[in-house]
């Protein structure tokens, strides 16, 4: 099966992707949505799987940033989500007053020296994950002005927060971003219908790993931050609250973390559902027909890319080769084969002459 086979809400995830030491597990949140690469599945986080600050206080300029910076293009959080680095070894500054997430600036647990998001994610969901690009509404004290000025951002990324328009929430004077009909559609992601759809749910890890500092308890309704910027605060964001309605929240406050991606519609998948009711990201390059023999070789090759430990079955049914051509086919299409299971793609010779 493949990915775009599943009917919206479905649940997956990828056994050898960790976060906290768990896998997340991911909801189908919509197909193919304006503005997202083309063929696309979007994905969210069915829980909220951690609490960060978005982005730290920046404490050269407390006039104008003291609760953090509400801009996502250089939020600690954006930075955060898209790395793959070591323990302490995520963080640049992204601009001139930039500060990490530390014990100073942060107003709940610093991650300043956790690894990146991404760093025990599998190589497999790594490739996999589609660039995005994201337009952004952006508004930032300009020194020279002494004013307040909004500009138009695009960025490019492969994990990042949703915004407003994506998650059914309107908001005041807060247009879609860039207020340009020919880019995302101005309509919320399929899973968001209402407020009761937007509720969300802190994972026990996650409550671990903020050692309860806020009270919330692993398995309660909890809050989570959007990209959007506050419309009127610069250091503050949007956020839906834990009873799925809006609000905003200083940067640098106690933001639930629910992360989005995009994979290719065609990912595969398995047949079924394990225990926790999701279907496993099995990341097979679905190909099937004949292959000649430098065919076959560039097959091999992109296995190794986009699958860590795959089996490779060469099953003929006479021992000449027949026209240098094998078969490309799975155990379901030959269960003839073999018993195992897993990551395995079954090539068998072709019979034809």
């Amino acid at each position: 099966m493949q990915l775009k086979d599943l009917p919206i809400g479905s649940l997956v995830k990828d056994p050898n992707s960790l976060f906290l030491g768990q896998p997340i597990i991911w909801k189908i949140a919509d197909k193919n949505y304006t503005g997202y690469p083309d063929n696309s599945i979007t994905l969210i986080s069915d829980k909220v799987i951690a609490e960060r600050v978005y982005d730290a206080k920046e404490i050269i300029d407390p006039m104008v940033y003291s609760w953090g910076d509400g801009r996502y293009s250089v939020s600690n959080i954006r930075q955060w989500l898209n790395s793959d680095a070591e323990p302490g070894e995520w963080y640049t500054p992204q601009h001139k007053d930039d500060f990490p997430p530390n014990e100073e600036t942060c107003n709940q647990r610093p991650y300043i020296n956790d690894a990146g998001f991404l760093n025990a994610f599998s190589n497999n969901f790594k490739k996999a994950l589609l660039n995005t690009t994201l337009y952004l509404e952006e508004r930032d004290w300009d020194e020279e002005s002494s004013e307040t000025i909004t500009t138009s951002v695009t960025i490019e990324d492969k994990i990042f927060l949703a915004n407003h328009i994506e998650v059914g929430l309107s908001i005041e004077n807060m247009p879609a971003p860039m207020s340009l009909t020919d880019e995302p559609s101005a309509i919320p992601f399929q899973i968001f219908t209402d407020d009761t759809s937007r509720i969300a749910y802190y994972t026990n890890e996650a409550a671990e790993d903020d050692n309860n500092d806020w009270g919330v308890e692993g398995g309660a309704a909890h809050d989570w931050a959007l990209r959007t910027q506050h419309p009127t605060t610069n250091s503050m964001v949007i956020d839906v609250l834990s009873n799925g309605a809006v609000s905003g929240i200083e940067a640098f406050g106690e933001n639930g973390i629910r992360p989005l991606c995009n994979l290719d519609a065609s990912t595969t998948i398995s047949d079924e559902p394990d225990t926790d009711g999701c279907y496993i990201l099995t990341f097979i390059p679905d190909v099937k027909g004949f292959l000649n023999e430098k065919g076959l070789g560039l097959l091999l090759n992109r296995m190794k890319e986009y699958v860590d430990n795959v089996e490779i079955i060469l099953k003929a049914y006479t021992e000449e080769y027949v026209n240098n051509k094998f078969w490309i086919g799975t155990q379901e299409e030959y269960d003839a084969l073999t018993e195992k299971n897993g990551q395995t793609i079954y090539l068998i010779k072709d019979e034809e002459v």
